[in-house]
């Protein structure tokens, strides 16, 4: 997996030239939030050419790194996960939730499928209204 950082152009040239636009529109048009991150998977773009479930694959591989960095002898991260079991395969689940063992983990789900279930400190199940 390879990580690819692309930083938006900024310069005060450039601010100066949006001030009024965005001021007009309510939205920032320039900054950080408009970085760019390609992931790799060998020499494939997985936004063109990774599955669906590839392209979460390496979005939790990221995740997971970054909750290694977070990591101190006195904290633990959170790491919330919506609906694993619409994109990932039953193996995929799996894996994920290996890698994940020892950290904080919500995870929500439509269906709770026996993996999910066997690995669950804590079930809540929520009625539907």
């Amino acid at each position: 997996l390879a990580i690819k950082y692309t930083p938006s152009k900024i310069s005060e040239e450039i601010l100066s030239g949006i001030y009024q636009k965005e001021l007009r529109y309510r939205i920032s048009l320039q900054g950080a939030h408009r970085d760019d991150l390609s992931v790799f998977l060998g020499e494939r773009s997985l936004e063109i050419y990774g599955s669906r479930g590839e392209r979460r694959s390496a979005l939790l591989a990221i995740k997971r790194a970054e909750m290694d960095y977070l990591t101190s002898d006195d904290e633990l991260p959170v790491l919330l996960i919506d609906d694993i079991t619409s994109e990932l395969d039953e193996k995929r689940q799996n894996l994920l939730l290996d890698l994940l063992e020892g950290f904080q983990v919500i995870v929500t789900a439509t269906v709770l499928k026996e993996n999910l279930a066997r690995k669950a400190d804590n079930i809540i199940r929520l009625a539907e209204v």
